[in-house]
């Protein structure tokens, strides 16, 4: 059971028994209301289960001018917000980057050189699993080789 709603049935307990013990107590007709208001925040917990860390460009890549990275990230995303979450892609400048495009599912987004950009998710699941694919565009001047890969990704609550 979730605390939230632990702490919210121990309250509504409380608040009855103070009411029934108190109409005991005087003589006569007794009558009481109680209104109970609860806000439940929003939360995010969110856990990159695999995620490449390393660019290796070969001679191919050159070739083609791109490097695919298939299953560059895996995450989970749990949260209670029935209308879902965003999840942000922030990227580097190197030498040996052009562009990156970014795929979560069927959404397919260009990830600025320098920056972030969000993608949202809707909330129809509490708990997901994303799988995020990279299509890393090479310039003109990037060389074979091992390099970091200079993005990062996160969840955020909406």
């Amino acid at each position: 059971m979730n605390k939230g709603f632990k702490i919210l049935a121990t309250l509504i307990a409380a608040v009855l028994l103070i009411v029934l013990s108190t109409s005991n107590v005087y003589s006569g007709s007794a009558s009481a209301r109680v209104r109970v208001s609860v806000r439940v925040l929003p939360y995010i917990n969110y856990n990159v289960m695999r995620s490449v860390s390393a660019l290796n460009i070969t001679n191919e890549d050159l070739a083609r001018g791109y490097k695919e990275i298939d299953e560059g990230a895996l995450m989970s995303v749990k949260t209670n917000d029935p209308r879902g979450f965003m999840i942000a892609l922030c990227g580097q400048p190197t030498e040996n980057i052009d562009s990156i495009t970014v795929r979560v599912g069927h959404d397919v987004i260009d990830l600025p050189s320098y920056g972030c950009t969000e993608l949202y998710s809707p909330g129809s699941e509490n708990d997901q699993v994303k799988k995020i694919a990279y299509k890393i565009y090479l310039p003109d001047t990037a060389r074979e080789g091992l390099y970091p890969l200079p993005i990062t990704v996160s969840a955020l609550p909406l």
